[in-house]
């Protein structure tokens, strides 16, 4: 019988076009990451690709495992994998430019989920027990920074170059919610005000008094006053989501979208998102919107909620809502019973 001889292969030597016919097989985030692990030429390879498949990627969803806990569950809507990693924070409060925004004994963390880049951010002067926060832009920028507020208060605190600021709403604008669209901070009051935040301010003593530039109420509806409301910015477009607060959605209509024509600077009610979903976390104030979202199981020109613990989609072409069905997200995901989840988009992590 011929003696096999024994070949020693270098997989550092692999040629790049194999390494590349690797990488497009690779069915998740987490097989991506190891692969890039493997050797200096495997990152090298991995840094070229990594925007592009990462761009491939559907939505991941963090949960904590329990609280008080710094344990948290990765979850994929593309191959339905749950990983569970350890993070150095309690409490996640919102996904923003790439960045999960941690609290640890009330003091911001900034952590790229996938780079794992933490960026710890001294105390507020202000804590809250609970608050919503978002970045101006990645804080991989010279000039970025982070928004600190509570519900119903009319105190924005900003952390950027130069430390800590405070900033004051006018007498009886309360801020609900704030994003970026077009470069302008866009802010939602209690009132279903909005305005934008113009950037002159008046100096008060420590606090900085808001200029803003109000651009309409809501059209008025008879769920208004028991709704919430969300800001979101959606493929280019600036929408307003009413979403009323009640234990029983099933057979009312719960949701009201309403999108800025940006020239007269009017909002006007729209029944259709065309081939978009929307995802909403309300206790976190974060949304992620998904184009073509059939193909991970979901339905177009919906509206994806939580309330009480539990999943609903309201469909906008005939405001049906029914609950989230079984097997599309998993038990541990419909029935959270903790901090509500929060919509991770890995193309924005790069």
């Amino acid at each position: 019988m011929r003696k096999v001889e024994k070949v020693d292969r270098q997989w550092s030597a692999l040629p790049e076009l194999v390494l590349d016919g690797i990488v497009k097989r690779l069915p998740s985030i987490c097989d991506f990451l190891a692969f890039g692990r493997v050797c200096k030429s495997w990152r090298t390879v991995s840094l070229a690709v990594r925007k592009d498949f990462m761009a491939s990627q559907s939505l991941y969803l963090l949960l904590p495992l329990r609280i008080p806990s710094q344990t948290f569950k990765f979850y994929s809507l593309q191959d339905k994998r749950c990983t569970v990693t350890t993070l150095p924070a309690y409490r996640c409060i919102s996904f923003s430019c790439g960045y999960l925004i941690m609290t640890a004994a009330y003091s911001p963390l900034l952590i790229n989920p996938i780079s794992m880049h933490t960026i710890r951010i001294p105390k507020p002067p202000n804590t809250y027990a609970s608050y919503y926060a978002t970045l101006t832009t990645a804080p991989v920028s010279p000039n970025w920074s982070l928004l600190v507020f509570a519900s119903s208060s009319n105190l924005l605190q900003v952390f950027g170059p130069s430390g800590w600021e405070m900033q004051r709403t006018p007498d009886g604008w309360d801020l609900m919610d704030l994003t970026f669209f077009e470069n302008n901070l866009y802010m939602l009051s209690t009132q279903t005000r909005v305005a934008i935040l113009d950037n002159k301010a008046s100096e008060h003593g420590e606090t900085k008094e808001m200029k803003l530039q109000e651009i309409g109420t809501l059209p008025h509806n008879e769920q208004r006053d028991a709704s919430d409301h969300f800001l979101a910015e959606s493929c280019g477009e600036l929408l307003v989501v009413q979403l009323l607060n009640t234990h029983h959605p099933h057979g009312r209509r719960v949701i009201h979208v309403y999108r800025l024509k940006s020239r007269s600077r009017v909002w006007e009610e729209i029944q259709s998102l065309g081939d978009r979903a929307l995802f909403l976390s309300s206790k976190c104030r974060s949304y992620a919107t998904v184009s073509n979202p059939e193909k991970w199981g979901f339905k177009a020109n919906s509206i994806y909620f939580t309330r009480h613990h539990m999943w609903y989609m309201a469909r906008l072409e005939d405001s049906r809502v029914e609950s989230v069905s079984p097997g599309l997200l998993p038990d541990f995901v419909v029935n959270w019973h903790e901090d509500s989840p929060v919509w991770i988009f890995p193309a924005q992590c790069c």
